[in-house]
């Protein structure tokens, strides 16, 4: 059988768009990706990368309202990080949420290719740099 390189890259991207890292690293640019590697060359770290059928299916938010940990450095489990209603969209957070705002959006627009509208970027678009209401 024949793989096309369209195929080939239309797996990789949805591979990469839904898998999670399973580590501490927090990997967003090319030069913590170098040291990731070196450190993992030295033995001093674990890092990889894993695809939850369920969990692929949540969309981020910077106010996320579930919170992933990683049990016994493979599964994921995800807790409610605050009150959910019945019928509300469960979300989790692809990025840092820490991070200033401009921070925030262009590691998911490297990452993940979209600028993201969710009520926390919003607000803080509103709020200007120092978070302040104009």
């Amino acid at each position: 059988t024949h793989i096309s390189f369209k195929w080939y890259t239309g797996v990789l991207a949805r591979l990469h768009l839904n898998a999670f890292r399973v580590d501490a690293l927090g990997v967003a640019d090319f030069g913590a990706l170098r040291q990731a590697f070196e450190a993992m060359a030295r033995g001093e770290e674990g890092s990889g990368t894993a695809v939850y059928g369920v969990a692929s299916f949540l969309n981020h938010s910077c106010e996320p309202n579930l919170v992933q940990t990683f049990v016994q450095g493979h599964r994921i489990r995800f807790t409610a990080a605050r009150e959910i209603e019945p019928g509300e969209q469960l979300l989790t957070s692809y990025i840092d949420q820490d991070l200033p705002l401009e921070q925030r959006q262009q590691r998911l627009r490297w990452a993940y290719g979209f600028t993201c509208q969710c009520p926390a970027c919003l607000d803080d678009d509103k709020c200007g740099a120092r978070g302040e209401h104009s």
